[in-house]
């Protein structure tokens, strides 16, 4: 299984997007050059915040789109002043669309964390990765190596994990893809000398109309399905934003990292309850309605429902969307553009 509850890192978890040099409408935002390549129409939200059903944790996050020359800062939004962006949090830097670097800061600003993307040409390569070591504190730097390989109209991606996840064990994945959407990924089990490692398989399935996931099966946890409504948006430009040309290429990469992702808590979370944990890019493929468990034999028999209800303006946006667990308040999200 797929944990993202990692993601909750001091400086990971507090993270947003926003557009404006002040808080206000973006409706006439212009993003940096080298995003409008893969900009949907609909603007990125403006600030995102998000409370746990206790409102024990409730936080906001900015996005500064015009920081810096194909930069995008992200910031924790201290709401009792007018200034939206009071801590830096993420940096994302881009080079003619594609994301180069991805930097995580601590709560006092120091690096807690990076990952660096190598490439040849436009051709990922490797990935470098700094994190935090839980120990010292200090960081720990790594690296993946990438390769390609495409058959049958599918891309596959090889990625050599190496020694990241265990001293013992070397790691490697394939991922698969069609037309950019990621339809499979190959794990296993990995043994070496008397040492083991597990990572489950996954397969995905898209809607054929519209291209949002419906559909995720596992070999060994739980299954996913996904409902979406009919009316309204999403906020779908800002994982385009975040990813750049090939984020769904780096996201791919770091998908059993548990140190350090390409997007972040609460835009991905794992929505856990009654023993059942689902990991969710929430509202990335339009307006979610429902999130579900698929039972997959007698080690996971749970039936567990995650239930969104969203609320939009005259213009379709998302603006509100509380997420129900049982029937009990589970997390609440607010947009702004």
């Amino acid at each position: 299984m797929r944990s993202l509850s990692y993601k909750t890192l001091t400086l990971i978890l507090y993270v947003v997007c926003v557009y404006s040099c002040k808080k206000g409408d973006t409706d006439t935002f212009v993003p940096p050059v080298d995003t409008l390549s893969v900009l949907p129409l609909a603007p990125p939200p403006s600030s995102i915040s998000y409370e746990n059903a206790d409102f024990s944790n409730g936080f906001t996050l900015s996005f500064d789109y015009a920081s810096g020359a194909n930069r995008i800062n992200v910031y924790i939004d201290d709401t009792t002043n007018d200034d939206p962006y009071d801590e830096l949090a993420v940096s994302y830097f881009f080079n003619n669309g594609y994301l180069e670097k991805t930097e995580y800061y601590s709560a006092g600003g120091a690096p807690a964390g990076s990952f660096t993307i190598q490439r040849s040409g436009t051709t990922i390569n490797r990935l470098i990765i700094e994190h935090t070591n839980e120990l010292n504190g200090g960081l720990i730097k790594d690296s993946f190596g990438v390769s390609f390989a495409d058959s049958a109209g599918l891309t596959n991606m090889y990625v050599n994990y190496g020694n990241y996840f265990s001293p013992q064990v070397p790691v490697s994945v394939k991922y698969t893809f069609k037309n950019n959407l990621l339809k499979e990924v190959k794990a296993g089990l990995y043994e070496h000398e008397a040492n083991t490692l597990f990572f489950p398989s996954y397969k995905f399935s898209y809607n054929k109309s519209d291209g949002r996931l419906w559909l995720k099966e596992s070999d060994s946890y739980y299954g996913t399905s996904f409902t979406y409504g009919d009316v309204g948006k999403g906020i779908d430009s800002l994982f385009f934003i975040l990813g750049g040309k090939d984020g769904h290429l780096v996201d791919a990469i770091l998908y059993f990292d548990q140190n350090i992702g390409l997007y972040f808590y609460p835009i991905q979370m794992a929505l856990f309850d009654n023993s059942v944990e689902l990991d969710a890019l929430i509202h990335r493929y339009g307006a979610l309605q429902l999130v579900q468990s698929i039972p997959n034999g007698d080690e996971y028999p749970v039936t567990q429902s995650f239930s969104f209800q969203n609320v939009f303006d005259e213009e379709k946006k998302l603006i509100k969307s509380t997420i129900l667990s049982n029937s009990l308040m589970y997390g609440s999200f607010t947009i702004r553009y």
